[in-house]
């Protein structure tokens, strides 16, 4: 007879421990993961947002037709309903950043997931609208969306970065 007791012998083994540096690759300390970085660009965020609301508000039922550049396509949605998801987005957006800003300056990782989780899809949606024009249309390169998800993606890195680089330093 064993002298391991029963949940002992039947337990799944502990999962193993991820390798210290396992994104050091991506995340080496000179590149990516600024606190100090993640804090300014959320502010910037912040800012910009908190402008898109007040914009909004300040436009009446309808989005102005300039803000920020935008020019109206197609009439795909009511314009009231646009407005009305526009200001909703960018009440979600300052909540986001806040919560970054908070996360970076005072070491608390968990404070970065609503944005990195948020950011995630956005990217993925991105790419995935990509590949289906490209299977539609062809290549068919738009710098402007090229340089935006270039910038999306080098930011999602940075607060990624730092994420991971504050789940280390509470392991240790």
């Amino acid at each position: 007879m064993s002298s391991l007791s029963f949940f002992e012998r039947y337990s799944p083994p502990a999962p193993e421990a991820a390798a210290p540096g396992a994104y050091s690759g991506v995340c080496a300390p000179s590149l990516f993961g600024s606190a100090k970085f993640v804090s300014c660009y959320g502010l910037l965020g912040l800012f910009i947002a908190t402008l898109d609301i007040v914009r909004i508000l300040h436009g009446g039922p309808y989005l102005p037709e300039k803000l920020w550049g935008r020019v109206r396509k197609s009439h795909a949605v009511h314009p009231r309903l646009e407005r009305d998801l526009k200001l909703m987005v960018s009440v979600i957006e300052v909540e986001h950043y806040t919560l970054m800003i908070l996360g970076a300056l005072n070491a608390y990782p968990v404070l970065l997931l609503p944005w990195l989780l948020l950011q995630f899809l956005v990217i993925m949606f991105q790419c995935l609208f990509y590949l289906a024009r490209l299977f539609i249309n062809g290549v068919f390169v738009n710098k402007s969306e090229v340089l935006t998800t270039a910038f999306m993606v080098h930011n999602w890195l940075h607060v990624f970065c730092l994420f991971q680089k504050q789940i280390a330093d509470d392991a240790s």
